[in-house]
């Protein structure tokens, strides 16, 4: 992740200073933490496609939901990880609440998603619940892009907002 920044920043003749807080306001730090992240959202949604399937049946290969397992626990860390990185540079003179926020989310997208499992496992199967998940993952992913895109925007315009105050 801070690898990607340094690229970025490397191509904008942008210079890193360790341990000082990057200047964001002409920098596409969304870009740089987001396209980190994305990597894993498409990883971890090509895995849990087989994952579902390779449950689905009557005796599963131990071996191979551990790989599948591990995998998809990587990525679910490694996707999370540039997002909250990026919240926390947004939000420079707030992290605590901003992460807070975010963390509040998550948790009431984990407990919506718990809760319409269980009528897709028993109305889908496993496979095919694992299946429209995985598609799920991947279109929510256009908003990954829709920051990427207009995030530097929606920044400017944050700025804007509270410099008048």
């Amino acid at each position: 992740m801070d690898a990607n920044v340094c690229r970025h920043a490397r191509a904008l003749g942008v210079e890193i200073v360790k341990n000082r807080q990057l200047n964001i306001d002409d920098f596409p730090i969304e870009r740089a933490r987001l396209e980190v992240s994305l990597i894993f959202v498409y990883l971890s949604s090509a895995c849990i496609i087989p994952y579902g399937w390779v449950m689905s049946l009557k005796h599963p290969p131990l071996p191979v939901v551990i790989v599948l397992l591990f995998i998809m626990g990587v990525c679910a860390s490694a996707q999370f990880q540039p997002i909250t990185a990026l919240v926390i540079d947004i939000n420079p003179r707030s992290p605590a609440a901003s992460t807070t926020a975010l963390s509040f989310v998550r948790c009431i997208l984990g407990a919506g998603g718990v809760a319409v499992v269980n009528p897709m496992l028993d109305n889908l199967g496993r496979g095919w619940t694992g299946t429209l998940v995985a598609f799920i993952w991947i279109g929510m992913s256009v908003c990954w892009w829709a920051v990427i895109a207009f995030g530097p925007k929606w920044r400017k315009a944050k700025r804007a907002t509270i410099s008048v105050r």
